[in-house]
């Protein structure tokens, strides 16, 4: 009596995970369609995006504080606002799931209206043999900075 007590037991366990997983899961899923939100296409897979021989240059770690010292620094020299730019993850996803040979992404500045005042930052997935980088302290926040690359590694966006 009490084995199968038991095993009815696992058995309301089991059908209760399937029915949240095909409930929630699925309206989840459908939820995120409906409001134009899709699944990245693809793993992250590697294999393609990193050369047998890495060069330095994919970024370099920077504190907070020189981060914060570099931004001011821009800024007092140009006579400008601080500038900058938000990008997703969804964004990134795309772009490397697109093209499963990017390693890495090209930033360029662009004007999108002809009276535009605002700074418009485009990044565009590439593949460079330059994608070691420099870590920083453990534990630190995680911010990079990197050199301007353009002409070398760029051209107009989708060429």
């Amino acid at each position: 009596m009490k084995v199968t007590g038991y095993v009815l037991l696992a058995s309301l366990a089991i059908n209760a995970v399937f029915a949240f997983n095909n409930f929630f899961v699925s309206n989840a899923e459908a939820n995120n369609k409906s409001a134009g939100i899709e699944a990245p296409p693809c793993a992250c897979d590697d294999a393609l995006r990193y050369d047998k021989v890495e060069k330095e240059g994919g970024g370099e770690w920077i504190s907070t504080e020189n981060g914060k010292a570099a931004i001011n620094k821009f800024y007092s020299t140009y006579k400008t606002a601080y500038k900058g730019a938000f990008f997703s993850k969804r964004a990134l996803d795309e772009i490397f799931c697109k093209d499963n040979k990017a390693n890495g992404i090209v930033c360029y500045f662009g004007q999108t209206g002809e009276k535009d005042t605002t700074v418009t930052l485009l990044i565009e997935g590439t593949h460079s043999e330059t994608t070691l980088i420099k870590r920083g302290e453990q534990n630190a926040p995680t911010a990079f900075i990197a050199t301007v690359k353009c002409p070398v590694i760029c051209s107009p966006i989708g060429q």
